[in-house]
């Protein structure tokens, strides 16, 4: 796939805009209650972890209502939308350590990887390719 020369100006204003922001932590909103703030961190250390939002719930102590609510209000983030860009934020390290998409795909618990590039072209408006061709871009 070959990158469109409006493609690569876009690119190009992206990485000149991290570069500036690069001492800057890109991080994901987190909750303040510990029930929340221990799903987060292990979603972080474990992206790929699939548990539904009835067993999120029960291990947190929570009705599944009120877990959404709370994670909700605690993140500004629905939990879904929250670990989506969680394990895309991992996929993209992932890429830029040199993995394929294949096996970022299947490590971040994906069952297809069309699943993968569709998330990733949701949220980034590229696909894992153009983003692991461009991810070393950032390094200079």
């Amino acid at each position: 796939m070959t990158v469109s020369p409006s493609e690569q100006r876009l690119l190009d204003v992206l990485f000149d805009e991290l570069s500036v922001a690069r001492g800057a932590a890109i991080l994901l909103p987190l909750p303040r209650s510990p029930g929340l703030r221990t799903l987060t961190d292990t979603w972080q250390k474990a992206p790929g972890e699939m548990a539904g939002l009835d067993e999120l719930a029960a291990s947190s102590g929570m009705s599944r209502r009120t877990l959404t609510r709370t994670f909700k209000q605690e993140t500004g983030m629905s939990v879904g939308k929250w670990r989506q860009v969680a394990r895309l934020m991992a996929g993209i390290g992932m890429l830029a350590e040199g993995k394929s998409v294949t096996h970022t795909a299947m490590s971040l618990g994906y069952d297809s990887v069309s699943s993968f590039v569709s998330l990733c072209h949701r949220l980034t408006g590229m696909s894992p390719k153009i983003l692991a061709q461009a991810v070393p871009r950032l390094s200079r």
